[in-house]
């Protein structure tokens, strides 16, 4: 055999070896992509799948929800009239207890004004009647003298 036909056959076997190996790297890494896609498929199916079981049940259930809410539909509303009728009455309830709040203020301010003037007439009142007392028992005093006899006119 020639010495360039070994040489050919050699670099030939070493591309094909080379080529071999690229090869089976290549279809390993596609395996490996073909098992992640069909993995991805089925939980795509089964994902469908339960939309699907899900969608049938809504789409069961759907006429008589609708029953209901025809049912529940006037009650709600008047639910709803209810408590805006509430809501009103309490905006008005509030602005009442704020004026009579305000007026009560003014009334404990009034007493407490009737209160001091209170004081200062009962004291001013006890005040007349301590020196009313005292007048009256120095005039009681002075009369006493004046009636009880004179020590040196008895002898």
């Amino acid at each position: 055999m020639p010495k360039w036909f070994a040489r050919l056959f050699a670099v030939m076997m070493i591309l094909a070896c080379g080529f071999t190996a690229w090869y089976a790297y290549q279809h390993e890494k596609l395996t490996l992509a073909i098992e992640d896609v069909r993995v991805s498929l089925e939980t795509s199916q089964a994902r469908e799948r339960k939309q699907q079981y899900e969608y049938n049940e809504v789409t069961k259930a759907l006429p008589e929800a609708k029953e209901q809410l025809e049912v529940i539909q006037p009650q709600a509303e008047a639910a709803k009239a209810e408590e805006n009728k509430l809501r009103d009455q309490r905006k008005t309830l509030r602005t009442s207890n704020t004026d009579l709040n305000e007026k009560v203020t003014a009334a404990e301010a009034r007493v407490a004004a009737s209160a001091a003037a209170y004081q200062s007439a009962v004291a001013s009142l006890s005040d007349l009647t301590q020196s009313l007392e005292e007048g009256m028992t120095d005039a009681l005093s002075v009369l006493h003298e004046s009636l009880a006899p004179a020590p040196e006119a008895a002898e």
